[in-house]
């Protein structure tokens, strides 16, 4: 590529190619769920969400390698750095860059402390302002770097982590690499080092003035890992299989680039579309329901895509409803790709309490003529010690397979007495036969309500229809 291409022309190109990572809205099917369960009570279902094209928040490292080699790349980097600044955050507004480097450690034969070599330093911290980042582009310069391998690993290490290395000899000394210069990486934010290199990556305890201090290439990629970092790897002649590796582990992509990195803006964004994603669903504040997704995870996933889980909601035995804010819990499951949002669910659940009632007080066994549509049935909701029935909201009851209403207006539509004899009020409440729905052959029926602070009962008593 010719690196005085017009700037108009780069910004045309860079707009199409970002047809590929605009972000897009995410949905998960269903995005709701209401349910009215008892305690020991469970539902199932299948779970879709859709994974976008692309992240809607970026927080990009870009690190440079400046040894000696690089000094027909760099001029290249720095002459695009605006350029792929506006290219990503047309396809993403809400993208961060920060800026990373290395050389190698200032020991011969892996580099010289005559020319400042060192193994890592953060350049900027990621920022929104693409004056700030574009400037701290350029003000980079090469060095020296003595051997062909350099220290790409202690820079993945060090953007990952901020930890900082201690080299021979003990306390602060040449060639330490100071703490706390990890990228500022947004927790909800998909996260992308892209290290752009020719060179081959030393190795923990390569031979030297003493052994090789940095990391190894597991420690590194744990330390990628953990953090949630995706590599893009960019790699000019001469760089060797280390960026596949750590690319291939964290979801990321290489991307080969000329000598002199002129086409480092194309590779970048074909990266982005080769990126995949670990799919996972998160409950949220769904104690004390119990929610399990199954898989747990869904690995590799590139999209745009749809997944599913199979999902179980259940109310554990021990829940009662009066110990609910109302009797229900409301929640949410949070899906992520890796750790950036991706779409929710909310789930509604009405905890069930068990009530007894006694169709027909008195008389047993309750018999109802189903072929009778005019007579009522009286039905008593019985009150307990740890039921009262006074707080009963009439307007909710509903009796019968059909729900039918009390059959009395307001406020005759129930009376109080006890009509078991057990030293507590019960409610009493009439329902017109042919409105109820119960049915010839039927052997049970159940009345339903709430009480005037929401909590939802239902209690069921044996029926025997007659007139068949």
């Amino acid at each position: 590529m010719n690196t005085k291409i017009s700037r108009a022309g780069l910004l045309a190109s860079l707009a199409a190619a970002l047809l590929c990572i605009c972000t897009a809205a995410a949905q998960v099917r269903p995005p709701m769920v209401e349910a009215v369960l008892e305690p020991g009570e469970s539902i199932h279902l299948e779970k879709e969400v859709d994974v976008p094209e692309g992240p809607e928040k970026l927080d990009l490292c870009l690190i440079v390698d400046l040894s000696g080699s690089y000094g027909d790349d760099l001029p290249n980097i720095k002459a695009l750095a605006s350029a792929l600044f506006d290219g990503v955050t047309a396809g993403i507004p809400d993208s961060r860059f920060g800026l990373a480097s290395f050389v190698d450690y200032p020991f011969g034969p892996w580099g010289s402390s005559a020319t400042g070599d060192y193994a890592y330093r953060l350049e900027q911290d990621l920022t929104p302002s693409k004056a700030t980042w574009v400037a701290a582009v350029n003000s980079l310069s090469t060095r020296f770097g003595g051997d062909f391998p350099e220290s790409q690993y202690e820079a993945f290490f060090q953007i990952a982590t901020g930890a900082g290395r201690d080299v021979p000899p003990a306390g602060p000394s040449l060639g330490d690499v100071a703490p706390g210069q990890a990228c500022s990486w947004r927790s909800d934010a998909t996260r992308v080092a892209v290290l752009t290199t020719d060179a081959s990556f030393h190795n923990a305890g390569d031979p030297g003035p003493f052994p090789y201090p940095g990391p190894s290439q597991a420690a590194t990629l744990a330390a990628l890992q953990a953090n949630d970092i995706k590599v893009i790897g960019l790699k000019a002649p001469g760089a060797g299989g280390e960026l596949d590796a750590l690319a291939a582990a964290t979801g990321g992509s290489v991307q080969p680039t000329t000598a002199n990195s002129s086409d480092i803006v194309d590779a970048i964004l074909a990266a982005f579309d080769e990126l995949t994603f670990d799919i996972t669903g998160t409950p949220m504040g769904c104690d004390p329901l119990l929610v399990d997704l199954n898989p747990d995870v869904i690995p590799d996933v590139q999209g745009p895509d749809t997944v599913f889980f199979e999902e179980w909601i259940e109310v554990p035995p021990d829940v009662m409803a009066e110990d609910l804010d109302g009797g229900r819990v409301h929640c949410t499951v949070e899906f992520l790709a890796d750790n950036a949002p991706i779409g929710e669910q909310t789930i509604w659940i009405t905890v069930l309490r068990r009530v007894p009632i006694d169709i027909k007080p008195g008389s047993f066994p309750n018999s109802i003529n189903c072929n009778r549509t005019r007579g009522v049935i009286p039905v008593g909701l019985l009150g307990s010690a740890d039921f009262d029935v006074t707080t009963v909201d009439v307007t909710t009851l509903a009796f019968g397979p059909n729900g039918a209403s009390p059959a009395h207006d307001l406020p005759d539509s129930g009376h109080l007495e006890d009509v078991n004899s057990d030293g507590f009020l019960d409610l009493v409440s009439h329902y017109v036969a042919g409105e109820t729905g119960i049915l010839c052959g039927d052997t049970q029926a159940c009345l339903r309500g709430q009480t005037e602070d929401g909590i939802h009962f239902e209690g069921c008593d044996s029926v025997r229809t007659v007139g068949n």
